[in-house]
């Protein structure tokens, strides 16, 4: 634990654990748990996280691994009773799943979506994020990640050459942009395919982003059942890429319908008063003058249920199999095992 003082009177506890990638044990996630109070409820916060095991902050997979970022509230009283559970706010998560990392952060209000973000784990973004959303530190790059990081790379060394293994050397890695470019074939529905909550990605120029749908209430739940879906779409589609597509068929012609639903919509609305026109004109039907303004009415309450998420106003391409490139990326893992 790492304990950082705020003010005079409010100080901050963080506990960060580090746990090794599945297939790559040189890769590592970390979860953590943090929790601001005042100085006089600190015994009551260190009892209340000795109860919350770190393993309660990561579920590990055939191929990756789930951590979460969790604090505890700060409005309600630490130390007190058997609710530590209820206390817990889920601020971010990261699935590892070589070569792909997905990172996202849902510490922003609670009627906004969570962004996500997905990018190579030899080749991270251009301008890589040291805060969250809501301004708090990322959970990687803490003064307790860095130390769970260290604790467990040092662990790893005295096992390997306890055993009287020499050290492994690393591997030579692709350049960035070779590998940003084979990240930028894969499938901008490869989370979509997976639940209508998951937004298409889109190219950023080095990593893909994207957007988490959650609801306001069962926010907590919806957001670590959807971190268990993200990881089951990057293991399905890391594990077996070359019958992706053919797997996954019907799901991607369902996204791409679903993706033309703002664009048919904004399409009906424009054609309601040249459709409303041309019947009265030619004296067909009669129509109350107010209805002929319906077409503005229709464009507000448009804008209106859009007010927490902007449509996208596209005619998506058609869904193909993974190319070449994309391909030999995702395949490349098991070779380097």
């Amino acid at each position: 634990m790492v304990l950082d003082v705020i003010d005079d009177e409010v100080v901050e506890l963080t506990r960060a654990a580090a746990w090794p990638c599945p297939v790559d044990p040189s890769r590592h996630g970390v979860s953590s748990l943090s929790a601001r109070v005042a100085i006089e409820q600190l015994d009551g916060l260190v009892e209340a996280m000795n109860r919350s095991q770190d393993e309660e902050r990561t579920t590990m997979g055939d191929r990756a691994l789930l951590v979460l970022d969790q604090v505890l509230l700060p409005d309600r009283a630490i130390g007190r009773g058997d609710s530590a559970t209820a206390r817990l706010f889920t601020r971010s998560l990261r699935v590892l799943c070589p070569p792909l990392v997905l990172d996202v952060d849902a510490s922003i209000s609670a009627a906004m979506p969570a962004d996500v973000r997905l990018w190579h784990i030899d080749a991270p973004p251009p301008a890589s994020r040291e805060t969250l959303a809501s301004g708090a530190s990322h959970p990687g790059v803490t003064p307790a990640a860095r130390m769970a990081i260290d604790v467990h790379e040092r662990r790893a060394r005295t096992v390997e050459t306890g055993e009287g293994a020499p050290a492994r050397p690393a591997r030579a890695a692709a350049p960035a942009d070779e590998l940003r470019g084979a990240l930028h074939q894969l499938p901008d529905d490869l989370l979509a395919v997976r639940a209508v909550d998951w937004r298409v990605l889109r190219w950023q120029g080095g990593y893909w982003k994207g957007a988490l749908a959650l609801p306001r209430r069962g926010r907590q739940a919806r957001l670590q059942a959807a971190g268990h879906e993200a990881m089951a779409g990057l293991q399905d589609i890391v594990s077996s890429p070359h019958d992706w597509h053919t797997r996954h068929r019907d799901q991607r012609r369902r996204v791409f319908v679903r993706r033309l639903k703002p664009f048919m919509a904004l399409g009906a609305i424009l054609a309601v008063m040249p459709i409303a026109w041309l019947a009265t004109s030619r004296g067909g039907i009669e129509l109350h003058p107010l209805l002929l303004g319906i077409t503005p009415l229709l464009m507000v309450g448009m804008i209106a249920l859009s007010a927490r998420e902007i449509p996208v106003m596209e005619w998506p391409p058609r869904p193909t199999p993974l190319p070449d490139p994309a391909l030999d990326m995702l395949s490349s893992v098991a070779t380097n095992r």
